[in-house]
């Protein structure tokens, strides 16, 4: 291995224990800006989202065009060893709708109905979650 490529590798893992270090000592359960990812593989379409991850703390979001009274479905599966991890659906305006909190291992749908048109956020916020999963999309409700 040539001396480069040994830096290079240590530089690495110094900035991946920095990382850690950050997240789990100074940000530990704190609004954080910023975004650790890794061994991530994420698959997102405009009403899905999923991802595998050795380690995620940041942020992921979708967007649903709503009009009034319109309802959706929205379905998610979320496995974790460790860490926590929010799902949130904020209104055009950014106020909370609903919300799970996730701390090992959660299924479920939840139907919603829009009281104004706009777009909504569906939000995913991960904190030190290890070694997960996650599943999350949404589909209109026609004729309900």
């Amino acid at each position: 291995m040539s001396k480069n490529t040994v830096i290079l590798i240590l530089i690495t893992v110094g900035l991946v224990v920095l990382g850690f270090f950050l997240n789990r000592f100074i940000c530990n359960g704190k609004d954080v800006s910023f975004e650790v990812e890794l061994g991530f593989s994420e698959h997102q379409s405009n009403s899905s989202l999923s991802c595998n991850f050795l380690y995620f703390t940041g942020k992921k979001r979708l967007y649903i065009k709503a009009i009034d009274g319109e309802k959706v479905k929205i379905n998610y599966d979320v496995s974790l060893k460790g860490g926590k991890m929010e799902i949130r659906l904020l209104s055009p305006d950014g106020k909370e709708i609903w919300s799970c909190e996730v701390n090992k291992e959660v299924k479920g749908s939840k139907i919603v109905e829009f009281q104004f048109a706009g777009i909504y956020i569906l939000e995913v916020e991960a904190r030190g979650a290890r070694s997960g999963r996650m599943r999350l999309y949404w589909e209109r409700i026609i004729g309900i």
